[in-house]
């Protein structure tokens, strides 16, 4: 069976930078020899590249990966021997988001109908924690497909929903009723898109185990908040993690992990202590289906000092 070919957007512009010719060829190469037997035609990587695949055209060398599930060829880089491994290395260090975003993009058109457990229950914790505020400006910093928005409109004047999924997004954008909401595409581990100190409520749902940088995520926030604002926050239990338990979406051929990091309950007081921020609440949260399981829910209410 031949594989379908997706170009990283690095891949393009390495080509561009090419002999046309040359580039021509290797296109070609790509799409009539590696799409046809792409473990045959290129070489498997070892240590901190396993898992890609490279495939030599002269003195240039092509790097791919393999998606068997979706029947997909993706080729990250396209360079002289003698620099690729380094472009790569650069690469790697970003790679765990693209990762992350693609695997919410393809989720996005189920994401709300699939049986979830932890999103249904992270509702519900959600709307119980907060009940009974009323706020000026909410940033919910990844919103997903608004699952939770709908709740923080009517706790708030105002709304500004961020995701970097741009699957997820388009889900969120169809909700009714969200006159008071501004959906905006942006990745969390960048600038938050809010002024300094002009935020009520800044909520963290389920998405700060696919970021690495705790700290960094923390002064973002404070960033963002006016002095004595709430920094919301609920994840999945540490005690889950450890145990193996990650985000999964269902593909064709079965369930596939999501990246994650795991943080520690001592990881979040931490993170809050450098940036200016301690404690108000914290909850450990059962859904009905978990008895004698650990916590499936951890959150914290975490105020900006003043």
């Amino acid at each position: 069976m031949t594989y379908s070919l997706a170009w990283h957007e690095k891949a393009l512009k390495d080509l561009k930078r090419i002999d046309r010719q040359q580039a021509g060829r290797i296109v070609e190469r790509m799409a009539a020899g590696v799409a046809a037997d792409p473990r045959g035609a290129g070489k498997p990587l070892k240590g901190k590249f396993g898992g890609l695949f490279r495939f030599r055209w002269g003195d240039y060398r092509i790097i791919y990966r393999i998606d068997k599930e979706e029947k997909r060829i993706e080729v990250l880089l396209v360079d002289h021997r003698k620099q690729v491994y380094r472009k790569l290395e650069r690469l790697k260090k970003g790679d765990g988001v693209s990762e992350i975003r693609a695997g919410y993009d393809a989720w996005a058109d189920g994401y709300d109908e699939q049986v979830n457990r932890t999103r249904d229950l992270d509702g519900d914790v959600t709307r119980k924690v907060l009940a009974g505020r009323r706020l000026g400006h909410v940033l919910e910093a990844g919103c997903g497909t608004g699952k939770n928005t709908p709740f923080y409109a009517g706790i708030g004047d105002k709304v500004t929903a961020f995701d970097f999924s741009a699957g997820m997004l388009a889900r969120a954008r169809t909700i009714p009723g969200l006159d008071n909401v501004t959906f905006l595409q942006a990745d969390l581990g960048d600038t938050w898109p809010a002024a300094e100190n002009s935020v009520d409520l800044a909520a963290c749902n389920l998405v700060l185990e696919h970021l690495e940088d705790l700290d960094a995520v923390f002064s973002r926030a404070a960033r963002v908040l006016v002095p004595g604002g709430t920094f919301y926050i609920s994840e999945l239990h540490p005690f889950r993690q450890c145990m193996g338990v990650k985000a999964k979406r269902e593909t064709p051929s079965g369930e596939r992990e999501i990246p994650a990091f795991v943080h520690h309950v001592s990881d979040f007081f931490s993170a809050a202590e450098k940036t200016g921020f301690h404690l108000d609440q914290i909850g450990e949260w059962f859904h009905p289906d978990d008895e004698g399981k650990p916590p499936r829910l951890i959150t914290f209410l975490f105020c900006l000092d003043p």
